[in-house]
């Protein structure tokens, strides 16, 4: 791994939330999201005190946990919060400073320390300035599988997801770690890097993190708690990985918590203190070359795509990719087709960034709003325009397809001039 670049900012920022000025970070550091999907905030709070989460613990402020009140009462609903500038907000009153806001008027919570973007979205307000969007997704909500789950991952310039990472998967978190060390070996040392986790392997089911568990038994507050320090083993490599290049700004908290029988509750998306109150904290992580003592070495990760990371041939028309195995495909800040000089200029804000990576022509290219996601095929596809966008008067070549698999289905099914209802 890359030695680390020096800090550029000798000053650096205190770790306190009243002395920090997002406006310096932001540019210099590199940046690292990490929610631990579903954490309450009494069990992190717990396991720190008992010592059993040591490699998160020490680099809680304090050695102890904030308590915040998580801005949705589930994973989407938080994460579109938290990535418009909305993080847990301190569970005391107000008004509380923002790290990050968007700007408009009449904000009360936008201070003089805050880092204010001009874009829908704090994702695309730090693709902006210059810096390389990743997400490495668990939860359903992040693995591109429909388009709900493809809108939050959609944000993001680069984004991975694929089974293993998903919440049904004991080895989550460290497939996760692994992908994450990947991305971070294949960035050019310039170039800023906003990386965001969604740690899946809290949700429920957990009962598989805790030795003796069953499934017949369930989940439960203590298979939750054998869950976080599962996390915990694995999260020093994460930690090593986002500040390998330079130092690191990371926010770790949780999205949201859940109920395991708490006045009769289960589960979460409902208002109960399990749910809405959360574990939050953030700080800095120095520079500290290519491995963390305080993590499990893990094995040699290469740069070169596995066998079921690489695509598919495709199997359809020419301007219709079929990927195959694990999702990692681009959102519209990646580079067009070559013929799209403006794009690069939109996206890179000085000249001395290094460029992004090409879009490979197979590769999907995917636009995301906070409220729509769309697919488009790169290159000079039938119904495109020279950069790849598709004429909205000309249907995909995909709906095209299915109306006429739909209209043969119904043909052969139907007797002749009889009217086959829609489903």
């Amino acid at each position: 791994m890359q030695s680390p670049l020096p800090d550029p900012d000798p000053a650096r920022p205190a770790d306190g939330s009243g002395h920090l000025d997002m406006g310096e970070v932001v540019g210099s550091h590199d940046l690292l999201l990490v929610t631990l999907d579903t954490l309450r905030h009494d069990v992190a709070v717990e396991l720190a005190a008992a010592g059993r989460i040591p490699h998160l613990a020490r680099h809680l402020p304090g050695g102890v946990w904030e308590e915040r009140h998580a801005p949705g009462s589930f994973t989407y609903a938080s994460h579109q919060a938290m990535f418009a500038g909305f993080l847990p907000t301190p569970a005391s009153p107000g008004p509380h400073p923002r790290l990050f806001a968007a700007r408009f008027a009449g904000s009360e919570t936008t201070a003089d320390g805050t880092f204010v973007f001009d874009t829908p979205d704090l994702v695309s307000g730090l693709a902006a300035e210059g810096y390389r969007t990743v997400c490495v997704g668990g939860v359903g909500f992040f693995n591109r599988q429909g388009p709900l789950g493809s809108v939050l991952p959609g944000m993001f310039q680069e984004s991975h997801w694929e089974p293993g990472f998903g919440v049904a998967s004991p080895t989550s978190f460290e497939e996760q770690v692994a992908r994450a060390e990947e991305v971070v070996a294949a960035l050019p040392r310039e170039q800023r890097l906003f990386l965001f986790v969604n740690v899946s392997a809290l949700h429920q089911p957990n009962w598989f993190h805790l030795p003796g568990a069953t499934r017949e038994a369930g989940d439960s507050r203590a298979t939750h708690a054998a869950a976080l320090e599962y996390v915990d083993r694995h999260i020093g490599r994460l930690f090593a990985a986002a500040s390998s290049r330079r130092r690191c700004f990371a926010v770790v908290c949780s999205d949201h918590g859940t109920a395991y029988g708490d006045d009769g509750y289960t589960g979460h998306r409902l208002g109960h203190p399990s749910v809405w109150t959360v574990p939050y904290a953030h700080f800095f992580l120095e520079p500290t070359g290519s491995t963390d003592p305080t993590g499990p070495t893990g094995p040699t990760v290469t740069t070169e795509p596995t066998d079921s990371a690489k695509p598919a041939e495709t199997t359809g028309p020419a301007d219709t990719a079929v990927p195959a195995g694990p999702v990692s495909r681009t959102a519209p800040h990646e580079p067009g087709p070559p013929d799209d000089d403006d794009h690069d200029r939109r996206h890179q804000r000085r000249g001395d960034r290094a460029p992004l990576p090409a879009v490979r022509p197979y590769e999907s290219y995917v636009y995301a709003y906070p409220h729509k996601t769309a697919y488009r095929p790169l290159g000079n596809a039938p119904g495109c325009g020279r950069s790849g966008r598709r004429n909205r008067r000309t249907p995909s070549r995909s709906t095209s397809t299915y109306r006429s698999a739909r209209s043969a289905a119904a043909s052969a099914t139907s007797s002749p001039g009889s009217v086959r209802p829609r489903s």
